[in-house]
């Protein structure tokens, strides 16, 4: 499986028509191109598309919204706006919806629509999420002091406008100390249309779920997990943490799921930090 970033990519799709409906998926047939066999899957909030080994080669494009992708039992990578996945003859794979609206997949040379499996975690909140992360290699979670953390941080042009955020994935070295460098950068995931708090909140959102997923996918119980949380966002930190109340409409939802998230592990600990260690780590 190879997943490519584009720099552009058309989303306009041609006389499309339902055919088929199941849980979180829905399927459009498109006017057949140039003798190609296209498709447009749409998958729903948390919903997750998975397939046995695929009969022909094929390549998936995200039109829209963010999820992962990856071989079953494995964390998956990013999978959004501007991403392309290369998946060969005999390959299984998943594609998981962890945004808040639908993820639209374009899929080429496609035999089978493969199966749909049940969410493992709660229903994502309102959080348009993800797009293509700039990833440095070797995250390596879990690890045997059962520990991770998690620096977060997003922003909004012209607030509220087009928003971006990042995350950086922390595990400790030899000795259980925090490294001055993470293990993996996350960056750059674009959120579409919101203010800076929802910017943040969605990073942040981001990593706890990734960290997650990561763990789950070692076989490991996420309660036996203690993990801290590290913004340069007084607001995300107070209210997530309970010292704040939440008053925007908007952010009630994304502060009930990252509460939910950190609930799942053994210990929390969430410490606002400079903006300057943002700035280090994440690039803005």
């Amino acid at each position: 499986m190879q997943v490519l970033s584009l720099t552009q990519q058309q989303s306009r799709v041609i006389q499309s028509s339902a055919t088929w409906q199941a849980e979180g998926v829905h399927a459009r047939s498109l006017r057949n191109l140039a003798g190609l066999d296209l498709r447009l899957l749409e998958i729903a909030p948390a919903g997750e598309l998975t397939s046995p080994a695929i009969s022909s080669d094929r390549c998936y494009y995200v039109l829209a919204g963010s999820g992962v992708i990856g071989k079953p039992g494995a964390a998956g990578e990013p999978f959004a706006l501007g991403n392309v996945a290369a998946l060969t003859q005999g390959e299984s794979f998943f594609i998981r919806n962890i945004g808040d609206g639908p993820l639209q997949v374009l899929f080429i040379r496609g035999a089978e629509e493969g199966t749909i499996a049940k969410e493992t975690l709660p229903p994502a909140q309102p959080a348009a999420k993800k797009q293509p992360a700039a990833a440095k290699a070797g995250a390596v979670i879990p690890n045997d002091s059962f520990r991770c953390m998690i620096w977060f941080d997003g922003g909004s042009t012209g607030n509220p406008g087009p928003s971006y955020g990042s995350y950086a994935i922390f595990v400790p070295d030899a000795g259980g100390n925090w490294p001055s460098e993470p293990a993996q950068v996350i960056g750059r995931l674009d959120f579409g249309r919101g203010t800076n708090n929802e910017a943040e909140y969605k990073a942040l959102l981001a990593g706890l779920e990734d960290v997650t997923q990561r763990i789950e996918a070692a076989g490991q119980p996420v309660a036996k997990w203690q993990i801290e949380v590290r913004g340069d966002s007084d607001l995300v930190i107070k209210q997530v943490g309970g010292e704040w109340q939440v008053k925007k409409d908007t952010l009630r939802p994304l502060t009930d799921r990252a509460q939910t998230l950190l609930r799942r592990f053994g210990k929390r600990d969430l410490k606002w930090h400079s903006r300057t260690n943002s700035v280090r780590v994440l690039g803005h």
